[in-house]
This record gives C-alpha cells, sequence and structure tokens, in this order.
C-alpha cells in the first residue's frame, strides 16, 4: 500500500480511530487519499495526509453513528456528542478530552489551527459545530419516520454531507485562507458557491448510493422527488441529474463572478482567489473519489444496476464524471495491472509519484481536465501526463493514449472500435433505447463498426466530392461577407454570436437543403442536442437533448420526404439518388440520423475552429498581419490552428481483441480514453511542438480522427476556414479583442461561449 494510505491508516490505529481489522479494512476501502491528493494536487505530503486524516474521521464517525445505532435510545446520540462539541467550544487540553472521537478531533483541530486566524477558528467551529446539529437532526427525523419536503431535504443535506467543513480544512491545508472582513456581497457569493458545492456532492452521493438507502428505506433526493411529483423512479433520477446539471452551472457562474467582480486590494483579491479555486478543486476531487472508491461499488454490475437510470451502457460513474467510473471499480484493486504489461505502460491508479518532486496522479489530472481549469487550458494537464508515456495505465481495463503515434494507431486500427449498439445491449442495460438522443447517435455512422460501418461512410462521403465541395466556394465567399457584416460595430460585439456559429449555420443549412426561416431554430437544436457528445455530460439523462433528438427526427423525416417528391440540389437528394443495388442505399431511418449527425459535426465543429482560430491569431498580431499580406496561406495557417487548438479534444475505443498499442500490451475491452489534443502537441512528432507556426513540416494532425471514422466533412470544414480567415483579416484591419473570452465548458469539443471583439 502507497505510504500516504498507509500512514492515514497507521495514524486511524495509533489514535484509536478504528479500533479491529474490520474496521480497518473499512477504512482502508475508501481510498480517502484519493480525496485528498485531488483537492491538493501540489500540495506537501503532510498537507495531503492531514487532510486525508480529517475526512477519514469524519467517515469514521458517521460509521460509529450508524453502527451502534445511535438514536435509538433517547438522549444516546447527544450523550456521544457531547465531548466533541466541548472539543469545538474550547481550546481544551488534550489530556481532558473523553471519548476516542473527541480525542481524535482535539488532535486534528490542534495540529490544524496553529498560524491560523481567529476568524478562521470560528469558521472551523461553525461549520463542524453545525454539521454536528444536522447529523442529530437527520438521526431523529430517519428514527421518528418524519417525512420531509424537497426543499427541505435539500438543505439537511447540505449540512451532512461534510463539504463544508472540510472546506474550512482545506483553507489551511491548502495554503488559501480567506481574507478578514470581506464585504456583504462577496460573503453571499462564497456561501453561494459552498452551497452548489455541496447540493452537487450530496446529491450525486445521492444518485450512487440509492440501493442502499433504499435496502434501509431510508429517502434520498430521488424517492423524496417521485413521492412529490407522482413520477416512477427512473424519471426522478432523470430529474436529480438534471438539477445536478443546473447546479454545475450555478457553481460556474458563481466562481466565474467572484473572480472577475473582487474589487478587493491586489493581494486580498488574490487570496479570495485562490480560495475559491481550492473549493472547486475539493468538490471535483469529491466526485473523483466516489466514482472510484469501492465505498459505494461492490461490484461493477451493482453500481451498473444503481446508475442505469440515464447512464451509459457503462453506466457506473456519476453523473458528472469524465469516463471516470472505471479507474478502480470495487471488483478491481487498485494499481492493478493487465497481465504482461511491460514497465513503458506506467501504472498511476495510485497517488503515489513514482519518483521524488513528481506527482503522476493520473485520476487527479483527468478530473482537472474536466474542470474549469481544463476546459480554458487542457495542454499544461497534458503535459503533466506527459512523463509517463505516450501510454497510461489508468487501471486494469482502462488506459489513456496521449501520444500522437499510439492515438494514430488505435484510430487507423479497424479491430479498435467505438462503443455500438450491439455492446449498449450486451452490457445488460437497455435504457438507452428509452433515450431518442442516445438512439439517435447510436444508429448513425458516429457509433457504427465494421462492415456496416464502412458502408455508411462510404455513402455519406459519396456526394461530397472534392469537386462538389470546391463548387462551394462562392456561396462560402457570400455567406462570409454577409456574416462579417453584423461583425460592424462601435464596440464590442461576440464574434462567436455573429461570425463563428451564423456562417457554418448558413453552410450546413444550404448543403442539406434547410430553409432560412428554420435555421435560427435549426441551431438551437443542434446545439442543445450536440451537449450528448461529451463524454461527461453523455452520462446524464439530458431531457433536453433528447428533446432535440426528437425534433430533429421529424425535421428531417419529413425533409426527406419532400426531397423524395421534390428533388433539388442539395446533400439529402444527392443521398436518397443513390444507386440502389443491394445494401448500397441508406434506409429512410440511416439517412435521417446521418443527415442530423452531418449538421452536428459541421455545426460543432466549424463554429469551434473559427472562434480557436481567431482568438489564435488575435494573440499573435505578427500572424494577423502575415495572413493579411498574403492570403495564400491560409490552408498551412488552418492545418496548424486544427493541429494547435483542436476543436475536437477526446475519444473513446474498445479493442475486440489483444493487441499492442505503441508497445504495450492492451487487453480486449479495455477501455481507451483517446487525447487528441494531447498528441497534436506531442513533442516526439512535432519540433517545439507548444509553438504556433504555420508551414511546419508533417504538420497532419489528428483534429478529425482518423482511419474508419476520419471526418466525412474534414475538406468542407477546411475550406470555410480558410476562406473565411482571409476574409475577416481583409475586411478588418483594426480587428481586436474587447475583453476577456468565456471558454465553453467542455473537453471533447473545445470553443468558446464568448469571445469578444472590437473592429473599429
Amino acid at each position: 500500500m502507497p505510504a500516504g494510505h498507509e500512514a492515514v491508516l497507521r495514524w486511524a490505529r495509533d489514535t484509536g480511530l478504528v479500533t479491529d481489522e474490520r474496521e480497518e479494512r473499512r477504512l482502508a476501502r475508501m481510498r480517502l487519499m484519493i480525496l485528498a491528493s485531488g483537492a491538493l494536487p501540489r500540495g506537501d505530503l503532510a498537507d495531503v495526509v492531514l487532510t486525508a486524516q480529517w475526512a477519514a474521521f469524519i467517515c469514521c464517525l458517521d460509521d460509529h453513528i450508524d453502527r451502534c445505532g445511535l438514536g435509538m435510545a433517547a438522549g444516546d446520540l447527544e450523550q456521544f456528542t457531547a465531548p466533541l462539541r466541548r472539543v469545538l467550544a474550547s481550546d481544551s487540553d488534550l489530556r481532558e478530552v473523553t471519548g476516542r472521537h473527541a480525542r481524535v478531533l482535539a488532535d486534528l483541530f490542534a495540529r490544524t489551527a496553529a498560524g491560523m486566524s481567529a476568524a478562521w477558528r470560528r469558521r472551523l467551529v461553525q461549520d463542524y459545530t453545525d454539521f454536528l446539529n444536522a447529523t442529530e437532526q437527520e438521526v431523529t427525523i430517519r428514527q421518528s419516520a418524519t417525512q420531509l419536503t424537497t426543499d427541505a431535504y435539500v438543505q439537511l443535506r447540505r449540512r451532512t454531507i461534510t463539504v463544508l467543513p472540510m472546506l474550512a480544512v482545506l483553507e489551511r491545508t491548502g495554503h488559501a485562507p480567506l481574507p478578514e472582513d470581506l464585504p456583504p456581497e462577496l460573503e453571499a457569493g462564497l456561501a453561494a458557491l459552498r452551497q452548489a458545492g455541496a447540493d452537487i456532492a450530496g446529491w450525486v452521493n445521492d444518485l450512487a448510493s440509492a440501493c442502499d438507502d433504499a435496502t434501509v428505506g431510508q429517502d434520498n433526493l430521488a424517492t423524496l422527488i417521485a413521492r412529490e411529483d407522482g413520477c416512477d423512479t427512473s424519471t426522478a433520477r432523470r430529474r436529480v441529474s438534471a438539477r445536478i446539471t443546473q447546479r454545475q452551472k450555478d457553481f460556474r457562474v458563481t466562481a466565474s463572478e467572484l473572480r472577475e467582480t473582487c474589487t478587493l486590494p491586489p493581494g486580498e483579491a488574490a487570496g479570495l482567489r485562490a480560495y475559491v479555486t481550492q473549493v472547486e478543486r475539493y468538490v471535483t476531487a469529491s466526485l473523483t473519489w466516489m466514482a472510484r472508491t469501492s465505498r459505494y461499488a461492490a461490484d461493477a454490475t451493482h453500481v451498473r444496476d444503481r446508475m442505469q437510470s440515464g447512464g451509459s451502457a457503462r453506466g457506473d460513474q456519476p453523473p458528472t464524471s469524465f469516463g471516470l467510473g472505471c479507474l478502480t471499480r470495487g471488483s478491481a484493486s487498485p494499481g492493478s495491472r493487465a497481465v504482461g504489461a511491460r514497465p513503458c505502460a506506467v501504472d498511476l491508479s495510485t497517488h503515489e509519484p513514482p519518483h521524488p518532486g513528481v506527482r503522476m496522479d493520473a485520476a487527479t489530472i483527468l478530473t482537472r481536465l474536466r474542470s474549469a481549469e481544463g476546459h480554458e487550458n487542457p495542454y499544461p494537464l497534458y503535459e503533466e501526463l506527459r512523463p509517463a508515456g505516450p501510454v497510461i495505465r489508468l487501471a486494469e481495463r482502462e488506459v489513456a493514449l496521449i501520444g500522437f503515434n499510439a492515438i494514430e494507431q488505435a484510430l487507423r486500427d479497424r479491430t479498435t472500435v467505438v462503443q455500438g449498439p450491439e455492446s449498449f445491449d450486451h452490457d445488460g442495460s437497455t435504457v438507452w433505447r428509452t433515450r431518442p438522443s442516445k438512439v439517435l447517435l447510436a444508429t448513425s455512422i458516429l457509433q457504427r463498426n465494421g462492415p456496416e460501418q464502412t458502408r455508411m461512410h462510404r455513402l455519406i462521403s459519396a456526394p461530397l466530392t472534392a469537386r462538389r465541395i470546391n463548387s462551394l466556394e462562392p456561396l462560402m465567399q457570400r455567406m462570409a461577407a454577409r456574416c462579417a457584416d453584423s461583425l460592424e460595430s462601435a464596440g464590442a460585439v461576440d464574434f462567436m454570436a455573429h461570425f463563428a456559429l451564423p456562417l457554418p449555420l448558413a453552410v450546413i443549412s444550404d448543403v442539406l437543403g434547410v430553409q432560412e426561416c428554420d435555421r435560427s431554430w435549426f441551431a438551437e437544436q443542434a446545439t442543445t442536442l450536440a451537449r450528448a457528445l461529451d463524454f461527461h455530460l453523455r452520462q446524464q439523462p439530458v431531457p433536453q437533448a433528447d428533446a432535440a433528438a426528437m425534433e430533429l427526427t421529424a425535421y428531417f423525416t419529413d425533409l426527406v420526404t419532400q426531397r423524395r417528391a421534390h428533388p433539388r440540389d442539395d446533400l439529402v437528394t444527392a443521398l436518397l439518388s443513390a444507386p440502389a443495388a443491394s445494401g448500397d442505399r441508406l434506409s429512410d431511418t440511416e439517412l435521417v440520423t446521418n443527415v442530423i449527425l452531418v449538421l452536428l459535426a459541421g455545426l460543432e465543429t466549424e463554429t469551434n475552429l473559427l472562434g480557436n482560430g481567431i482568438r489564435i491569431l488575435l494573440e499573435r498580431p505578427e500572424h494577423m498581419a502575415r495572413l493579411r499580406a498574403d492570403p495564400a496561406l491560409a490552408p498551412t495557417y488552418v492545418s496548424e490552428m486544427l493541429r494547435f487548438d483542436a476543436p475536437a479534444q477526446a475519444s473513446l475505443r474498445w479493442p475486440t481483441a489483444d493487441t499492442e498499442i505503441a508497445g504495450v500490451p492492451i487487453e480486449r475491452g479495455t477501455r481507451l480514453l483517446i487525447f487528441m489534443g494531447a498528441g497534436n502537441r506531442d513533442p516526439d512528432r512535432f519540433e517545439a511542438a507548444h509553438e504556433f507556426r504555420p508551414g511546419r513540416p508533417r504538420n497532419a494532425s489528428l483534429s478529425f480522427g482518423g482511419g474508419p471514422h476520419f471526418c466525412v466533412g474534414a475538406a468542407l470544414a477546411r475550406l470555410e476556414a480558410q476562406i473565411a480567415f482571409p476574409l475577416l483579416l481583409r475586411r478588418f484591419p483594426k480587428l481586436a479583442p474587447a475583453g476577456p473570452p468565456v471558454r465553453a465548458p467542455k473537453l471533447v469539443m473545445r470553443g468558446y461561449e464568448h469571445l469578444p471583439v472590437t473592429t473599429t
């Protein structure tokens, strides 16, 4: 067992927090160093261990109350918590404290409080006292079988999930103490941030432990919603997931507002921002810990049964996890390797660094990738993974690929497949068939393999000949000029709203034959459905995406009927006119789903390419001047933009047979997390990979995928960008940033939500 974990267990034994082998095994299975190291990714080992000890204290406290049935007899719970309250009420002499849990609390308090302000002590005492109050209240409610309203439950859950008291600890161990005497508006903002974080963790916990709650007859948020709304459990769980999604938005918005609107003096402002970052890290670390620990997963099947409502076919992770549910399940031992794994596949399933000074916790880094930090700039995080090599074993059947050659090999290998309908059904869950967005994607080329995928790819790409694409150039020129008109303004204007989205929308709509009057509705539905393409969103039921899938399916079904009766010069007509030889024509269902996929890919990819590309140029005036002076350089600039900041950053694959990738043995069924964005910056492939160098040799990137699933619209996307950038630079010589941009909260599809510019 790694030193950090052993230190926590040894401390728990020495202090009497655990008193027998069963309690020790239970604490070991919690693997609290995952939580602590995730919250303090760059912390000293002493700070990480102290944080884990606080978490161990809380977990053991909860377990002791449940195991002993405290609250069953009048006054027994209050008698147990009284020594704890006395410790919090004053700086008691450790020798005078009675009760093993109280002695542990006094020891932790004394070690943590050293050097901290009186205001910090008050916060810690207040948060832990409130936690004890809420715990007593919860036990009383449970014993009396009182039925809470949803609102009352949410308020109580927020106080019992332990996020709030742990944040006070992390002020000290994370070296992010709050400034003193903050203005009321900042205090209110911080309270809202902490509450949102506690709600997210509490509700994910509720979903993950639903079966355990049901077994003991205990309410959780889903059962309360089902009772109040009169709906079934599956619907209630979807509504919980929707609440989690909304609270994540609240959390991100509040964190952003606290950073951007802070009016404190520079030193205090920096302290406030450091605290906000610490809160974000801890909430993210809590979700990762719940995804990985056997605390909520006796085995993969049990988890899948708990999470199948709205979960993926591999539905063993909390709704907010970015593909981390399989990193370490209850059925897999920490640090395990596939048989025969070679040393070059570095095993990062534990928190301990492979050598002093290097923290190689891949799970923490992956969690940070799906946080605000990763959305803003994933490339430093890719580099933190780089020393582990191009192929990184995360767990027994979980591997990350970050090297260019390794990724290219995996994408081109026809035995390495996407997860399609056959594997969804094989996993034993048919819930995906109730999700219109999942059904649409699963029946498209995106999630097909083998001969079926080859056939679809051939039929869809046949009309997209080089001649047809080049014939669209005049249309693209007109559309780009029209969109540029809307950028002309005396002040700041959002490039994404006025150009990056409208241009590809106009082009793809014309290609598909969508009427101009339908295009704004079209964009709204497509943007909503595109959420289902991002890993961590695909793990949730997304009612809006399902509704959009149904709306778009109805729209294009009607359009196919119209084009069959009245052909036009568009892609739908071309696909309908394909030869009718056996097996060589798309069915109506295949036609509709794949046309919608063309819409999604064309809109999302091109919008992000235009936004990322113009930002690259705005940050490099010398390149703006060079491209403005010589528009013929546009193809090399677009190629480098695609490599330097790819609109598509990640993908998933599964090998159907034992194989090797970059010399590393990979077992059949291993999940491959493929980070094209990392491969595009692989220094073994590209000289000065982190520099923007148009015209560099061997500049083929991974941004459009590779192998059987190479993007059918790649040439169309390139041409559109090659037309757009020179036109913009020629039209607006004074084009400049007009404020900080806002990244979209995604990793798989990387782009901006807002990108303010000025043209005068």
